[in-house]
């Protein structure tokens, strides 16, 4: 059975919860999950 959907995922971070590292956007203070690094493309607005 394929699954032919994408998910979202999306939060509300304070300033202290992320920052800017080249490609990267990492993510932190969520609790158990520690330190997501997420790599991006395109523009983003903060």
């Amino acid at each position: 059975m394929l699954r032919s959907r994408k998910r979202v995922l999306w939060t509300v971070l304070r300033n202290d919860q992320y920052r800017f590292d080249g490609d990267y956007i990492v993510i932190r203070g969520l609790g158990t999950v520690g330190v997501v690094r997420v790599r991006y493309s395109g523009s983003v607005t903060c």
